[in-house]
């Protein structure tokens, strides 16, 4: 396997999940709704990162969290506009973690991008 193949993997799925992301805020935008702050639930640090790099530089607030207490701390003291939560979380915890955010009242009917990738 060469080595470099893993890295453009992890390059080409970012780049589509950034993708889709820009989709929907531009959709979501003409509804009037404004994103700003956008929590990513992810335990893949290249993930991050690239998601990081190229939100910030559109100006979006980013907050990381990679495992459920992190993610419901974070969720609460930031209180997103987006989540993004990677569905194959260490423990089955994507699923669980949408169904616990979506209890709390100012958390309700903000929108969650779910994604999810294989090796």
């Amino acid at each position: 396997m060469r080595p470099d193949a893993d890295t453009r993997f992890n390059t080409v799925s970012i780049g589509i999940i950034y993708s889709l992301l820009l989709a929907y805020i531009a959709r979501s935008c003409g509804e009037k709704m404004i994103i700003k702050k956008i929590l990513i639930v992810d335990d893949d640090p290249d993930v991050c990162k690239g998601m990081e790099v190229r939100l910030k530089a559109d100006h979006y607030d980013i907050f990381f969290a990679t495992d459920a207490v992190s993610t419901l701390s974070q969720a609460h003291k930031h209180e997103p506009n987006l989540i993004i939560i990677d569905l194959g979380l260490p423990g089955g915890y994507g699923l669980v973690m949408i169904e616990k955010l979506k209890v709390w009242p100012c958390l309700t009917l903000v929108p969650v991008i779910v994604v999810y990738a294989q090796d």
